[in-house]
Protein backbone atom coordinates (compact mmCIF):
# COMPACT_ATOMS: atom_id res chain seq x y z
CA UNK A 1 0.00 0.00 0.00
CA UNK A 2 3.00 2.55 0.69
CA UNK A 3 4.11 1.50 -2.24
CA UNK A 4 1.11 1.99 -4.39
CA UNK A 5 0.18 6.04 -2.71
CA UNK A 6 3.63 6.70 -3.39
CA UNK A 7 3.34 6.09 -6.83
CA UNK A 8 -0.35 8.30 -6.84
CA UNK A 9 1.56 11.23 -5.02
CA UNK A 10 3.80 11.12 -8.63
CA UNK A 11 0.73 11.09 -10.57
CA UNK A 12 -0.57 13.56 -9.13
CA UNK A 13 2.16 16.00 -9.36
CA UNK A 14 2.59 15.16 -13.08
CA UNK A 15 -1.18 16.39 -13.58
CA UNK A 16 -1.37 19.31 -11.10
CA UNK A 17 0.52 21.41 -14.49
CA UNK A 18 -2.27 20.38 -16.57
CA UNK A 19 -5.17 21.28 -14.26
CA UNK A 20 -3.40 24.38 -12.54
CA UNK A 21 -4.03 27.00 -16.05
CA UNK A 22 -5.69 29.88 -15.31
CA UNK A 23 -7.93 32.02 -17.54
CA UNK A 24 -4.56 34.56 -18.37
CA UNK A 25 -2.46 31.55 -19.06
CA UNK A 26 -5.41 30.41 -21.55
CA UNK A 27 -5.55 34.01 -22.75
CA UNK A 28 -1.95 34.64 -23.47
CA UNK A 29 -1.69 31.02 -25.17
CA UNK A 30 -4.62 32.24 -27.86
CA UNK A 31 -2.63 35.59 -28.61
CA UNK A 32 0.07 33.74 -29.20
CA UNK A 33 -1.55 31.51 -31.54
CA UNK A 34 -3.43 34.74 -33.20
CA UNK A 35 0.10 35.99 -33.73
CA UNK A 36 1.17 32.62 -35.53
CA UNK A 37 -2.39 32.87 -37.51
CA UNK A 38 -3.42 29.67 -35.71
CA UNK A 39 -7.44 30.42 -35.33
CA UNK A 40 -8.72 27.33 -34.46
CA UNK A 41 -6.55 26.22 -32.52
CA UNK A 42 -6.56 30.29 -30.42
CA UNK A 43 -10.49 29.67 -30.46
CA UNK A 44 -10.12 26.45 -28.61
CA UNK A 45 -7.85 28.03 -25.70
CA UNK A 46 -10.28 31.04 -26.33
CA UNK A 47 -13.16 28.92 -25.23
CA UNK A 48 -11.27 27.46 -22.18
CA UNK A 49 -10.32 30.61 -21.26
CA UNK A 50 -14.12 31.94 -21.44
CA UNK A 51 -15.13 28.61 -19.28
CA UNK A 52 -12.74 29.82 -16.84
CA UNK A 53 -13.82 33.13 -16.62
CA UNK A 54 -17.37 33.98 -18.49
CA UNK A 55 -16.95 37.96 -18.19
CA UNK A 56 -13.57 38.41 -19.90
CA UNK A 57 -14.04 40.87 -22.10
CA UNK A 58 -10.67 40.34 -23.65
CA UNK A 59 -11.20 36.80 -24.70
CA UNK A 60 -14.26 37.74 -26.33
CA UNK A 61 -12.51 40.29 -28.51
CA UNK A 62 -9.78 37.73 -29.26
CA UNK A 63 -12.01 35.16 -30.41
CA UNK A 64 -14.03 37.75 -32.33
CA UNK A 65 -10.58 38.29 -34.18
CA UNK A 66 -10.15 34.17 -34.50
CA UNK A 67 -13.32 33.77 -35.89
CA UNK A 68 -13.46 36.95 -38.60
CA UNK A 69 -10.17 35.20 -39.72
CA UNK A 70 -12.12 32.27 -40.70
CA UNK A 71 -14.99 34.16 -42.01
CA UNK A 72 -17.43 33.18 -39.22
CA UNK A 73 -19.64 36.39 -39.62
CA UNK A 74 -21.90 35.70 -37.33
CA UNK A 75 -19.75 34.22 -34.53
CA UNK A 76 -17.54 36.94 -34.61
CA UNK A 77 -20.09 40.11 -34.41
CA UNK A 78 -21.68 37.58 -31.56
CA UNK A 79 -18.82 37.94 -29.80
CA UNK A 80 -17.67 41.54 -29.91
CA UNK A 81 -21.56 42.40 -28.96
CA UNK A 82 -20.83 40.68 -25.98
CA UNK A 83 -16.79 41.96 -25.16
CA UNK A 84 -18.80 45.56 -25.75
CA UNK A 85 -21.58 44.59 -23.33
CA UNK A 86 -19.03 43.79 -20.61
CA UNK A 87 -16.89 46.68 -21.59
CA UNK A 88 -18.78 49.81 -23.09
CA UNK A 89 -16.05 52.13 -22.49
CA UNK A 90 -13.40 50.45 -24.61
CA UNK A 91 -13.40 52.12 -28.11
CA UNK A 92 -11.40 49.13 -29.72
CA UNK A 93 -13.91 47.01 -29.63
CA UNK A 94 -16.23 48.94 -31.35
CA UNK A 95 -13.75 49.53 -33.92
CA UNK A 96 -13.66 45.39 -34.45
CA UNK A 97 -17.68 45.54 -34.01
CA UNK A 98 -17.40 47.96 -37.24
CA UNK A 99 -14.56 45.80 -39.43
CA UNK A 100 -16.87 42.85 -38.89
CA UNK A 101 -19.68 44.60 -39.75
CA UNK A 102 -18.16 46.02 -42.59
CA UNK A 103 -16.66 42.49 -44.04
CA UNK A 104 -20.02 40.93 -43.81
CA UNK A 105 -21.55 43.09 -45.78
CA UNK A 106 -23.59 45.73 -43.07
CA UNK A 107 -22.14 49.15 -43.74
CA UNK A 108 -24.96 51.25 -41.90
CA UNK A 109 -24.42 49.08 -38.99
CA UNK A 110 -20.98 50.09 -38.63
CA UNK A 111 -21.50 53.62 -38.83
CA UNK A 112 -23.50 52.97 -35.80
CA UNK A 113 -20.37 51.67 -34.45
CA UNK A 114 -18.46 54.57 -35.71
CA UNK A 115 -21.10 57.10 -34.41
CA UNK A 116 -20.64 55.43 -30.64
CA UNK A 117 -16.79 55.75 -30.36
CA UNK A 118 -17.53 59.86 -31.37
CA UNK A 119 -19.66 60.00 -28.72
CA UNK A 120 -17.03 58.59 -26.48
CA UNK A 121 -14.43 60.30 -28.42
CA UNK A 122 -15.55 63.61 -30.35
CA UNK A 123 -12.39 64.23 -31.67
CA UNK A 124 -11.59 61.28 -32.73
CA UNK A 125 -9.94 62.23 -36.71
CA UNK A 126 -9.74 58.08 -37.97
CA UNK A 127 -13.44 57.36 -37.16
CA UNK A 128 -14.61 60.27 -38.67
CA UNK A 129 -12.44 59.76 -41.75
CA UNK A 130 -14.26 55.89 -41.47
CA UNK A 131 -17.22 56.80 -41.08
CA UNK A 132 -16.78 59.31 -44.18
CA UNK A 133 -15.64 56.69 -46.54
CA UNK A 134 -19.16 54.80 -45.71
CA UNK A 135 -21.48 57.37 -45.75
CA UNK A 136 -19.87 58.07 -49.45
CA UNK A 137 -20.11 54.45 -50.24
CA UNK A 138 -23.93 54.45 -49.33
CA UNK A 139 -23.99 57.90 -51.58
CA UNK A 140 -24.74 60.06 -48.55
CA UNK A 141 -22.44 62.57 -49.77
CA UNK A 142 -23.12 65.83 -47.58
CA UNK A 143 -23.12 63.11 -44.22
CA UNK A 144 -19.61 61.95 -45.66
CA UNK A 145 -18.51 65.64 -46.49
CA UNK A 146 -19.60 66.91 -42.93
CA UNK A 147 -17.03 64.16 -41.58
CA UNK A 148 -14.06 64.43 -43.98
CA UNK A 149 -14.33 67.93 -42.67
CA UNK A 150 -14.22 67.11 -39.35
CA UNK A 151 -11.20 64.74 -39.44
CA UNK A 152 -9.15 66.90 -42.15
CA UNK A 153 -9.33 69.88 -39.16
CA UNK A 154 -6.80 66.85 -37.03
CA UNK A 155 -5.09 65.73 -41.02
CA UNK A 156 -4.54 68.45 -42.91
CA UNK A 157 -2.03 66.48 -44.99
CA UNK A 158 -3.62 63.39 -45.62
CA UNK A 159 -3.56 63.21 -49.21
CA UNK A 160 -6.20 60.58 -49.26
CA UNK A 161 -8.37 62.14 -47.02
CA UNK A 162 -8.36 65.38 -49.18
CA UNK A 163 -8.56 63.76 -52.24
CA UNK A 164 -11.49 61.37 -50.61
CA UNK A 165 -13.52 64.77 -49.56
CA UNK A 166 -12.59 66.36 -53.52
CA UNK A 167 -14.76 63.96 -54.78
CA UNK A 168 -17.62 63.98 -52.04
CA UNK A 169 -17.47 67.47 -52.80
CA UNK A 170 -17.82 67.34 -56.74
CA UNK A 171 -20.91 64.93 -55.83
CA UNK A 172 -22.66 67.67 -54.16
CA UNK A 173 -21.48 70.49 -56.84
CA UNK A 174 -18.87 72.11 -54.54
CA UNK A 175 -17.03 72.04 -57.44
CA UNK A 176 -14.55 74.68 -56.30
CA UNK A 177 -14.12 72.81 -52.77
CA UNK A 178 -13.30 70.09 -54.63
CA UNK A 179 -10.92 71.99 -57.07
CA UNK A 180 -9.18 73.69 -54.23
CA UNK A 181 -8.68 69.90 -52.45
CA UNK A 182 -7.13 68.63 -55.00
CA UNK A 183 -4.97 71.63 -55.66
CA UNK A 184 -3.60 71.82 -51.72
CA UNK A 185 -2.58 67.90 -52.39
CA UNK A 186 -0.70 69.00 -55.40
CA UNK A 187 0.97 71.70 -53.74
CA UNK A 188 2.01 69.08 -50.72
CA UNK A 189 2.78 66.49 -53.47
CA UNK A 190 3.28 67.88 -57.11
CA UNK A 191 3.46 64.09 -58.21
CA UNK A 192 0.19 62.98 -56.70
CA UNK A 193 -1.12 61.42 -60.36
CA UNK A 194 -4.13 61.00 -58.89
CA UNK A 195 -4.57 64.40 -57.56
CA UNK A 196 -3.80 65.80 -60.70
CA UNK A 197 -6.34 63.32 -63.10
CA UNK A 198 -9.06 64.49 -60.71
CA UNK A 199 -8.37 68.09 -60.62
CA UNK A 200 -8.17 67.79 -64.85
CA UNK A 201 -11.96 66.64 -64.65
CA UNK A 202 -12.94 69.16 -62.08
CA UNK A 203 -11.64 71.69 -64.20
CA UNK A 204 -12.81 69.74 -67.82
CA UNK A 205 -16.46 69.89 -65.52
CA UNK A 206 -16.51 73.78 -64.62
CA UNK A 207 -15.27 74.34 -68.48
CA UNK A 208 -11.83 75.70 -67.44
CA UNK A 209 -10.55 73.54 -70.49
CA UNK A 210 -6.70 74.82 -70.67
CA UNK A 211 -6.42 74.35 -67.06
CA UNK A 212 -8.28 70.59 -67.41
CA UNK A 213 -5.17 70.25 -70.35
CA UNK A 214 -2.60 71.56 -68.55
CA UNK A 215 -3.53 68.69 -65.59
CA UNK A 216 -3.18 66.22 -68.08
CA UNK A 217 -0.29 67.01 -69.53
CA UNK A 218 1.77 66.86 -66.26
CA UNK A 219 -0.13 63.58 -65.42
CA UNK A 220 1.17 61.97 -69.12
CA UNK A 221 4.36 63.47 -68.54
CA UNK A 222 4.88 60.83 -65.54
CA UNK A 223 2.70 58.62 -66.81
CA UNK A 224 2.35 57.82 -70.80
CA UNK A 225 -0.10 54.97 -70.23
CA UNK A 226 -2.70 57.20 -68.08
CA UNK A 227 -5.62 56.27 -70.51
CA UNK A 228 -8.22 58.35 -68.64
CA UNK A 229 -5.62 61.43 -69.10
CA UNK A 230 -5.78 60.94 -72.82
CA UNK A 231 -9.86 60.24 -72.53
CA UNK A 232 -10.11 64.26 -70.73
CA UNK A 233 -7.38 65.40 -72.33
CA UNK A 234 -8.75 64.67 -75.79
CA UNK A 235 -12.51 66.16 -74.77
CA UNK A 236 -11.35 69.11 -73.57
CA UNK A 237 -9.45 69.99 -76.80
CA UNK A 238 -12.41 68.91 -78.54
CA UNK A 239 -14.60 71.51 -76.49
CA UNK A 240 -11.38 73.93 -77.79
CA UNK A 241 -11.66 73.23 -81.81
CA UNK A 242 -8.81 71.60 -81.66
CA UNK A 243 -9.49 68.28 -83.07
CA UNK A 244 -6.46 66.88 -84.70
CA UNK A 245 -5.01 67.01 -81.23
CA UNK A 246 -8.51 65.22 -80.00
CA UNK A 247 -8.66 62.71 -82.11
CA UNK A 248 -4.70 62.12 -81.32
CA UNK A 249 -5.66 61.75 -77.65
CA UNK A 250 -8.42 59.32 -78.58
CA UNK A 251 -6.46 57.34 -81.00
CA UNK A 252 -3.78 56.78 -77.82
CA UNK A 253 -6.34 55.94 -75.35
CA UNK A 254 -7.94 53.19 -77.72
CA UNK A 255 -4.76 51.74 -78.27
CA UNK A 256 -4.44 51.30 -73.98
CA UNK A 257 -8.25 49.78 -74.15
CA UNK A 258 -10.33 52.54 -73.40
CA UNK A 259 -13.33 52.51 -75.87
CA UNK A 260 -13.61 55.94 -77.81
CA UNK A 261 -15.15 55.25 -81.35
CA UNK A 262 -17.82 57.20 -80.41
CA UNK A 263 -15.74 60.50 -79.98
CA UNK A 264 -13.53 59.33 -83.28
CA UNK A 265 -16.61 58.80 -85.51
CA UNK A 266 -18.52 62.06 -84.27
CA UNK A 267 -15.60 64.12 -85.06
CA UNK A 268 -14.54 62.28 -88.06
CA UNK A 269 -10.77 61.29 -86.64
CA UNK A 270 -8.23 59.51 -89.36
Amino acid sequence: MMKFKGLLIIFLCFLTPIFSQNSADYLKQANEKLEKNKFSEAITLLDKCIEKEENNDKAYHARAKAKLNLRFFSGASNDIAKAIEINNTNLDYYNASAVIKILAGFKSEAIEDYTKILAIKPDDAETSKARGQLYAQLKMYRKAYTDYSKAVEKLPKDEALLLARSAVSFSIKNYQGAINDCSTIINFNPKNQDALVNRGMYYYAVKKYPEAIADFDKVLTMNAKDGDSYVYRGLAHKELKEIDKACADWKKASELGFNTTKWQEENKCK
